[in-house]
Formats: C-alpha cells, structure tokens, sequence
C-alpha cells in the first residue's frame, strides 16, 4: 500500500480539488467533483451514502491489476480529520475519520457467435481467487457472507481442500452444495478449464461446488475456520445475467465476519467488455 501524500489532512479538510497534491500513486474518485456533502448526520446507527463513478479504464492501471484500493475520508467543522499517519494500514486501525476497501477488478468478455443466425452474445464467466486472511495468532472461525442485492447472475464457490467448514451441508444459507457436471454447461466449461489451469489447484476441492440461489440477496457460509496467522483461497465463478450487454457493470461484496462484526472482506465489480479479437496465428485468450 502506498504512503498517503504530504499533508493530506489539510488538503482534504480545505477541500483541495487540484490533483497535484496526490502524488502518483493515489487518485481523486471522481476528479470533476471529488468531494460529497453527506445527506444527514453519520453516526453508528445512522448510516449515510454517497456515490461515485470511477472510470477505471483513466486509471493507467498496469497490465494485470485485477484490484485497486479504495479509501475514504469524512472530515465536519466540529470534528475534522487532522491526522498525519501516512501509513492507510495503520490509519483505518485507530482513526474513526477513515476507512479502506479493495475493489476487484473482474472483466468479462463477450464474445458474439458468428452470423447466420443471429443469437445473442455469449457470456463467459471467469473464475477468480480471493483470499481471506486471519491476522491474529490463534484459529478463528468465522462467516463468509456474499451480498448480491444488485447481482443476479450466476454465483458459486470452491473450498479448499482442507476441511474448512463442518458439516459444510449445515454451514450454508441461501447456497446448495452441486456436483461439477450439474452445473449450467457454459458455467461447467469454463470452470473445467480453469481447474485445468489453476496456480493453487493443490487447495482446493473440485469435487464440490457451492451455488448461492438465484433468488436469494444474501448468501453465506458459516463456520469458516483461518488457520492462527494463515489464510484459505476461494475459487469464485459469476456470470453476469443472461441480457447482459458490454458497458454493464455489476457488484457483489464478500464480508468475513465474526459474531455479525465485520473483520474483513472485498467488493467486487463485474465490468461486461466487448471481447478483444484473437490475432492470426494466436490461441484463446
């Protein structure tokens, strides 16, 4: 993670708009407007929201970015931020002004099928890992929630290998435990393929997959258990709803939680691309 930038307390509390002042490594939201006015007053059991659209692609992000890390501050004339950590880690422990997320990157690639006839474009649906980690120097147990309120599409999990949840058939809410050959055939191909490929194969366990219900807002696994200072890698596959078109972006967030308490957990951002054209003389991509 990269230091904050010189004086960003004061910068932030003056609502500096110039970039300038962020360095290279950080970047305004939403340059044209980067700063928000909260509707009401933010309290613990008055949240409040704001939204931003982020233009990834002006990012410059390197080649192979699947993540970015959000951070966001709150500053009030009776309570302003005036911190000078410039360390984000260290800052979101011990500082009610701010908070830190990452933002996964996924992209899909659509690719139409060639005419006659015309059919809808196919969806392929990626398969990503996603860690989650246990900082604390003895076994923790906890719960993986999955919130799709604005994801319809198709969601489903790998475990590990190591026996993470028992009995996993009880552990579940809002997902069914299925057999790899009864998934929906564009899901099934292009999971076998990626198992086929996989860097961390050795720890996960194909034989079963976990499919969260469609019509379900809400999934989870409980009783999760993170090995004392370790962590355990998910394989997670989602396919954007059928009527999915390039320019389309949805999300879903994946809380690590402990007695309903939230210790960790990333969002997801599912951006519908057209897909590139394979170059002569080149295999899939």
């Amino acid at each position: 993670m990269p230091p904050l930038p010189a004086d960003y307390a004061v910068h932030i509390v003056s609502g500096d708009r110039d970039p300038s002042w962020l360095g290279a490594d950080w970047f305004f939201a939403e340059p044209a407007n980067p700063y928000r006015t909260l509707p009401g007053d933010l309290s613990a059991r008055n949240p409040q929201v704001v939204s931003y659209v982020v233009d990834f692609v002006n990012l410059s992000l390197p080649p192979g970015a699947d993540h970015v890390s959000a951070a966001a501050f709150v500053t009030t004339p009776g309570d302003p931020l005036t911190a000078t950590n410039t360390s984000l880690d260290e800052l979101t422990m011990t500082d009610k002004h701010v908070a830190l997320r990452n933002l996964n990157l996924v992209l899909y690639h659509v690719t139409p099928p060639p005419p006659p006839p015309p059919s809808p474009p196919v969806v392929t649906p990626p398969t990503f890992l996603l860690d989650f980690h246990n900082a604390t120097p003895q076994e923790s147990t906890v719960d993986l929630v999955f919130q799709r309120r604005n994801f319809s599409g198709h969601l489903s999990v790998v475990l590990p290998k190591l026996e993470s949840v028992s009995p996993v058939e009880q552990s579940l809410q809002g997902m069914t435990l299925t057999a790899p050959d009864q998934l929906d055939p564009v899901v099934k191909s292009q999971w076998s393929e990626w198992l086929a490929s996989a860097g961390k194969l050795q720890q996960l366990d194909g034989s079963r997959v976990l499919v969260a219900s469609p019509t379900a807002p809400q999934a989870s696994i409980t009783g999760v258990r993170l090995p004392a200072s370790g962590r355990i890698t998910l394989a997670i596959t989602a396919q954007p709803p059928p009527e999915s078109a390039p320019g389309q972006r949805y999300r879903f967030d994946v809380t690590q939680t402990i007695g309903g308490r939230i210790v960790g957990g990333s969002s997801c951002i599912l951006a519908v691309v057209e897909a590139r054209p394979k170059e002569p003389g080149t295999g899939g991509s």
